[in-house]
């Protein structure tokens, strides 16, 4: 009787243990790999970490053409009963298919998201983490019709997924065309800057993509071609520059061609340039709601965020004569007023904190804006002259201009300090 007692324990004691587990598996799926990922005190052995993250079990989910997880299952067989089911799969340095290697560092912990269609399998993803959670690479290759199995029951998808994977760790990048379809790799930075991406076609043609930033700005562009299979050789196609102005606003893209596809000829450059006010060549009225609010950059910025709203004032002619800031509180953060000529509006007034922002504008006999000047509390601080394809831009300190700069169609040409 006494050894009855002690074995429902011991029973208890286990079902306990793995309720806490399934639990822990359950929610884990969602947490960082770490406890504080902001802390390096925090941060455990990159071995420790990787046991831990191998310790989790593979989950079903009902999904959608896009692959997002969208109700996990208790089976595989539940979720393969429905048009879209996804699964995912921790891995290990020794499940990351060849193509992928070069990408990969022993501080990385990898996931595989595995997307059926009709119970078949239907692309591969891949990606990699950090031992913070931020994602360093992300990986799609849709699996090529040719390497599909014609059964559809759910008993040989199961019984063929080892083949299929074995299959797909194979594919290197467009080595094998017989069984390559297409699909992309994305490599990201520290900071979750984009930095390096390929793009595989199902003709067999692969292009690399290298971005370069500067203080968080998307400078350059450089667009590769794969030209020697065996040496992984890329040749430079062309490389596009975006240029910004003073506050950021991208004004143009520049594309320099280096060489064509077939490496003999060199094309004259191409140049995007986007209109100096946005609000030219969109009609006003719809880019104005309560999320979206278009005004001087030298107001600064305006996040809306949830629960915050932006009400507007409008006439007949739905024109905006004031906007009015609510955060989540309802409480007001800041008003603006519009003045307007016809059409046009001459004048701007933000008023935030005690702090009173004024932009004035003038316009030619053709309705072009021509000159936009900012006060701040009735002191100028900023006037931007429009002349052709030239902004003249200067800078006011105590009432006097201390800064010129000129910028052509976007980029700057010149930077003069002014004697006071």
């Amino acid at each position: 009787m006494k050894n009855k007692k002690v074995f429902f324990i011991v029973i208890i004691v286990m079902l306990f243990f793995a309720g806490i587990i399934a639990l822990t598996q359950e929610v884990d799926l969602l947490l960082p790999l770490t406890e504080n990922p902001q802390s390096d005190d925090q941060i455990n052995s990159t071995q420790a970490q990787m046991a831990a993250h191998l310790s989790k079990q593979d989950k079903w989910f009902k999904s959608n053409a896009g692959g997002m997880a969208l109700e996990e299952t208790q089976s595989r067989l539940t979720a393969l009963r429905g048009q879209y089911a996804l699964l995912i799969k921790t891995a290990g340095p020794g499940d990351i298919p060849d193509h992928l290697i070069p990408f990969y560092t022993d501080t990385y912990f990898p996931e595989n998201r595995i997307l059926f269609k009709n119970g078949q399998q239907a692309r591969s993803q891949w990606i990699f983490r950090d031992r913070r959670g931020t994602t360093r690479l992300n990986a799609v290759i849709a699996d090529p019709p040719a390497s599909r199995n014609n059964d559809t029951t759910n008993r040989s998808v199961i019984s063929t997924e080892l083949e299929e994977e074995s299959e797909n760790r194979a594919v290197t990048a467009g080595t094998d065309r017989r069984i390559f379809n297409k699909g992309f790799i994305e490599i990201f930075d520290e900071n979750s800057y984009l930095t390096e991406e390929y793009s595989f076609f199902e003709n067999g043609e692969i292009r690399k993509i290298n971005h370069n930033y500067n203080n968080g700005l998307l400078i350059s562009s450089a667009v590769m071609l794969r030209v020697n299979e065996e040496e992984n050789e890329y040749v430079n196609v062309y490389t596009d520059y975006y240029r910004y102005n003073r506050s950021s606003s991208l004004r143009n893209i520049e594309r320099v061609f280096h060489l064509n596809a077939q490496n003999v000829s060199l094309r004259e450059p191409e140049m995007i340039s986007f209109p100096r006010h946005v609000m030219d060549a969109v009609n006003e009225k719809f880019m104005e709601t309560e999320r979206v609010n278009l005004y001087p950059d030298f107001f600064g910025d305006a996040n809306v965020k949830t629960d915050e709203k932006i009400i507007f004032e409008t006439d007949e002619r739905g024109r905006i004569f004031t906007q009015v800031f609510h955060d989540e509180k309802d409480d007001v953060i800041w008003t603006i007023t519009n003045t307007w000529f016809n059409d046009r509006i001459v004048s701007t007034v933000k008023e935030e904190g005690g702090v009173v922002y004024a932009a004035e504008f003038d316009y030619d006999q053709n309705g072009n804006r021509v000159e936009e000047r900012n006060h701040r509390n009735g002191v100028l601080e900023r006037v931007v002259r429009t002349e052709g394809n030239l902004d003249i831009e200067e800078l006011y300190l105590n009432g006097a201009a201390v800064l010129r700069v000129i910028w052509e169609d976007g980029r700057k040409i010149s930077e003069t300090r002014l004697r006071q």
